[in-house]
């Protein structure tokens, strides 16, 4: 099947967009299965909020000195490697670990992505809310968003890639049926211009380029003969003339 020069142009522009797009979720398929290993993270998760609970309710009295506060949760903090900031039911801080942990090593992850929010009930603050933020994604349960960004980052890679090798592959492939035969006629024009009529288009594909160099071989063609007729009607005039000049110079010299 010979495909016209519109539907290659088509999918040329069919495959750069979908092809690495397909790439990138074909990565992200292989990648999440990967990942399925690592499925205990969420239960993690929820151990680490069943801990947070559990140390606030058991320490809330504490809330009003928080350096002693802060020494019944840094075993926790230091454990998952955690800041903890704990809310009043008017939303007023009643407790910071980062004042008591140091400002240490800014961390290149958006902070959202290892930061979590849960409500306590205490008896003696009543009802309390904690926020906790990671400091880093590499332990668990918050690996899980450091795969996450790897895999989406290598998906990203992965499609970039592919569109890289696409344009390559489709601009050698247009240069080389489009371009070249263009290129082609160009040259055979200023042939033709400084009057070879002998300059014939070689071309095997029926597409619209195909069909524009046989009409275009045709009409030199046709050109060429025309020339020839011209020339031939050219030579025969002048013999006729010849013929009859010589004609009427014959009667007067004898």
């Amino acid at each position: 099947m010979r495909w016209g020069l519109k539907p290659r142009l088509v999918l040329a522009f069919i495959s750069i967009i979908i092809v690495p797009i397909a790439a990138a979720i074909l990565f992200m398929t292989f990648y999440s299965a990967g990942m399925e290993e690592q499925a205990g993270n969420e239960d993690e998760l929820g151990i680490l909020l069943s801990e947070v609970k559990r140390t606030v309710d058991e320490n809330a009295g504490y809330l009003a000195e928080p350096d002693l506060f802060y020494e019944k949760a840094r075993p926790l903090l230091e454990k998952y490697d955690i800041e903890l900031i704990v809310f009043s039911a008017e939303e007023d801080t009643v407790f910071n670990s980062a004042a008591h942990q140091g400002s240490g090593e800014a961390s290149i992850w958006p902070d959202r992505l290892g930061k979590f929010n849960v409500d306590i009930l205490t008896e003696e603050h009543g009802e309390l809310s904690a926020e906790i933020q990671a400091n880093s994604l590499s332990a668990p349960p918050f690996s899980q968003f450091k795969e996450m960004i790897y895999a989406i980052l290598g998906a990203i890679a992965i499609g970039l890639m592919v569109l890289l090798a696409l344009i390559l592959i489709w601009t050698w492939y247009i240069s080389k049926t489009i371009l070249l035969p263009l290129k082609e006629i160009y040259h055979a024009t200023e042939e033709v211009v400084e009057g070879n009529l002998d300059y014939p288009i070689r071309y095997g594909k029926k597409d619209e380029i195909g069909r524009f160099i046989q009409g275009f071989n045709l009409m030199r063609d046709h050109l060429k003969k025309s020339i020839e007729q011209q020339q031939q009607y050219e030579r025969a005039r002048k013999q006729l003339i010849a013929s009859i000049s010589h004609d009427l110079r014959t009667p007067l010299a004898r």
